[in-house]
C-alpha cells in the first residue's frame, strides 16, 4: 500500500471529490483526519478522526489545528478539497447560494495562504490542493 500508516489531513473531506480523496487514502493505508463544515455529509463507513472546520472562519481553523495536533505529532500530508457547488441554473440561485460561492470558492485563492500554515503548525512534510473550479 502506498500510503501505509501516512498520516493525512483532508480539509474538505465531506464533499464528492474530498470523500473520494478519504476513500483513496484509507484503500491505501493511510490514517487519516477528515475536517469538514458538515460532519453529518461524513460516510457512517468513515472510520478515521474528523473535525469541525469552516475555513471563513480564523478562530475554526486554529481549533481544527489543535484539534489535529491532539491526535497526531506530524502529519504527511494536507489535503485542501474545499469548495461550494450549486448545481441549478443561475436564474435558480438564492442569495444565499451566490454568497456561499463567491466567499468559499473566491477565499479559497486566499486558502493557499492557510495551507502552508495548516503545513507549519501540523509539521506536514507535503501539502496537497486538489479542487474543482
Amino acid at each position: 500500500m502506498i500510503f501505509e500508516n501516512k498520516k493525512v489531513v483532508i480539509i474538505g473531506g465531506n464533499g464528492g471529490l474530498g470523500q473520494a480523496y478519504v476513500e483513496m487514502f484509507q484503500k491505501e493505508g493511510a490514517i487519516t483526519y477528515v475536517g469538514a463544515r458538515n460532519l453529518d455529509k461524513i460516510p457512517a463507513s468513515y472510520t478515521g478522526f474528523k473535525g469541525y472546520i469552516d475555513i471563513n472562519y480564523y478562530q475554526s481553523i486554529e481549533a481544527f489545528v489543535s484539534e489535529v495536533k491532539r491526535q497526531f505529532e506530524s502529519v504527511d500530508y494536507v489535503i485542501n478539497a474545499t469548495g461550494y457547488d450549486v448545481r441549478k441554473s443561475l436564474d435558480a440561485h438564492t442569495e444565499y447560494d451566490i454568497e456561499n460561492c463567491i466567499n468559499i470558492n473566491l477565499f479559497k485563492l486566499l486558502c493557499y495562504g492557510w495551507l502552508f500554515y495548516y503545513k507549519s503548525l501540523l509539521n506536514a512534510k507535503k501539502m496537497l490542493s486538489l479542487q474543482k473550479y
